[in-house]
């Protein structure tokens, strides 16, 4: 049986503050790497600076216009020659066996099953300064053929910096979606989940930062992200009335959410304001603030787009 070269590939925007770690934890593996392929998406900070006096010939850099995550990752699967292919964000950390024990059991599976399996792991959560979070993590549990699983939400734990997967399975289902904004990683397990296999080791060999720049804290794109995905399966959505009802739920909840954290602020300085004022300005006549609203067209619009269109197809 040969041993299957892989390659990493790392998209950074303005990741200064962590690339080298995150570099380093992959040119640390047990399991040596073919090349590290970091591409740098436009940085206005000093990621390049940080990347260049890096000594290793296995680290490539590349660079490109700031073009999203998605179309920095298809540029290095682009750019890979290695058999196996995997994902770090850059602001993660790998454990020293995250590879040994991926590219085991990779070839564990693809010996007994005749197939290109893909193989994901568990993750602990970090703080900025790398020390623990308390954040509750996602453990893997999803095995075998998980399509039906996956179309009800991204069950693949860790997401993108714990996946390895063979470069050919990602030249038949297609690359990165590079409109998605988020959720871009559930598109591409979905897709691959239609012909190979998934499974997991179970140990938490890669840790996720935590911290306030990260897109998932952006409640908009998840929702867009989310019914994007789901839409290009909505034969299979329309088959289970229970997805529907999740997919429904989910939306009103983060959509209330992103509300009230843009409402948040404006909150506070009405808290701020005098007594008297505010019971002036917003009181004195209730009458005149709701016929305010509903007046007003940025309102009329936003109930508009609550209720929908009736009658859309």
């Amino acid at each position: 049986m040969t041993t299957p070269t892989v390659d990493v590939i790392i998209p950074v925007y303005n990741g200064a503050r962590f690339i080298v770690a995150c570099i380093q934890s992959v040119l640390d593996q047990r399991y040596p790497v073919a090349q590290v392929i970091v591409v740098d998406d436009g940085s206005t900070d000093d990621t390049v600076a940080q990347i260049q006096p890096l000594a290793d010939t296995r680290v490539t850099l590349l660079r490109q216009p700031h073009t999203g995550v998605s179309a920095a990752r298809n540029m290095g699967i682009k750019a890979s020659q290695a058999e196996l292919v995997a994902f770090v964000d850059a602001d993660d950390i790998w454990h020293p066996d995250k590879l040994a024990r991926q590219v085991a059991l990779f070839q564990e599976k693809r010996e007994a099953e005749k197939t290109l399996p893909i193989i994901y792991c568990g993750y602990r959560h970090i703080l900025e300064d790398g020390s623990d979070s308390s954040e509750p993590c996602f453990e893997p549990h999803l095995e075998g053929h998980v399509f039906e699983d996956l179309l009800a939400d991204n069950l693949i734990s860790g997401s993108n910096s714990t996946v390895l997967v063979a470069r050919e399975c990602l030249e038949k289902t297609g690359l990165y979606n590079e409109t998605l904004t988020a959720c871009e990683d559930w598109d591409l397990f979905l897709r691959l989940s239609q012909y190979y296999p998934f499974y997991y080791v179970p140990e938490p060999l890669v840790s996720i930062r935590l911290h306030g720049k990260q897109s998932r804290l952006n409640y908009i794109p998840l929702i867009a992200g989310r019914l994007v995905v789901q839409q290009q399966w909505k034969a299979q959505m329309a088959q289970r009335p229970e997805l529907i009802r999740k997919t429904r739920d989910y939306v009103w909840h983060y959509l209330f959410k992103g509300i009230e954290a843009y409402i948040q602020p404006v909150t506070q300085i009405f808290k701020s304001m005098d007594p008297d004022f505010y019971r002036l300005m917003f009181f004195n006549s209730r009458y005149d603030t709701v016929w305010f609203l509903f007046k007003n067209k940025s309102f009329k619009r936003f109930l508009g787009s609550l209720l929908m269109v009736k009658g859309r197809n």
